[in-house]
């Protein structure tokens, strides 16, 4: 958990490559080459994808989330 925390901290480490847990390429920007490891804790977790995760599970829970429904409201009847 702490190494967790430690990542929330340091935002910006999400847009240097890294392989996330799941064994997707997360960032876009090479790191420094001084061996630290940086965007992953040790298991492979990063905020990016929790962020990717929580959405997927968001999402079946939920449905898919239109744009266009956003107008119409929970009550408005066609």
């Amino acid at each position: 958990m702490r190494e967790r925390r430690s990542l929330q901290d340091r935002p910006w480490e999400e847009e240097m490559l890294h392989w996330a847990k799941d064994g997707s390429l997360h960032g876009t920007v090479s790191p420094p080459a001084d061996g630290r490891r940086r965007s992953t804790t040790t298991d492979g977790w990063c905020p990016g994808w929790a962020l990717e995760l929580q959405r997927k599970y968001l999402s079946n829970i939920l449905g898919p989330h239109h744009d266009d429904d956003e107008d119409a409201g929970p009550h408005r009847h066609g």
